[in-house]
């Protein structure tokens, strides 16, 4: 298909060539007029050059999104902030460690499931990818601690 392309595109170049000449188009400048131009991509991350793989993991990254805000909205409206005040000052716990231990409990549930879709998405469906799975997984990790931190802050301060 790309050679048929290639030399109907030449054929439509000379007949717009000609127009242009009838228009008044000096010579010199008609065939780089009539030329259109081509661009081509050659994407790194999309070797099959379809587009529904990245609307699939796009799918499976907003579902994870939204499970996981939804999940630390709701562990935060099971304690009152009076309740963590309290449980703060008798443990003697400090609000940095406190996070950090909601974060790694909050990981651990997210990790797994999140893992999975994007496990399913890669071998059940056949997204092809270029490169190591361990950085795909590292980055889905990365996304996942992201979503659990802009969570607590977002329902934080509400």
């Amino acid at each position: 298909m790309s050679a048929v392309r290639e030399i109907a595109s030449t054929y439509q170049v000379g007949i717009d060539g000609r127009e242009l000449e009838a228009y008044g188009v000096p010579p010199g400048g008609v065939t780089i007029a009539a030329q259109p131009v081509s661009l081509v991509g050659r994407p790194l991350f999309n070797p099959a050059g379809n587009y529904s793989y990245y609307i699939l993991i796009g799918l499976v990254c907003a579902a994870a999104q939204s499970v996981i805000r939804m999940a630390v909205g709701v562990s935060i409206g099971f304690g009152s902030y009076d309740q963590i005040c309290r449980d703060l000052k008798s443990t003697r716990v400090s609000t940095p460690r406190l996070f950090a231990c909601k974060l790694i409990g909050a990981c651990a549930i997210a990790l797994p499931a999140t893992y999975g879709a994007v496990a399913a998405v890669l071998t059940i469906f056949g997204t092809p990818h270029r490169g190591s799975l361990l950085l795909i997984f590292f980055a889905v990790t990365m996304y996942v601690v992201v979503q659990v931190c802009m969570g607590y802050g977002y329902f934080g301060l509400c």
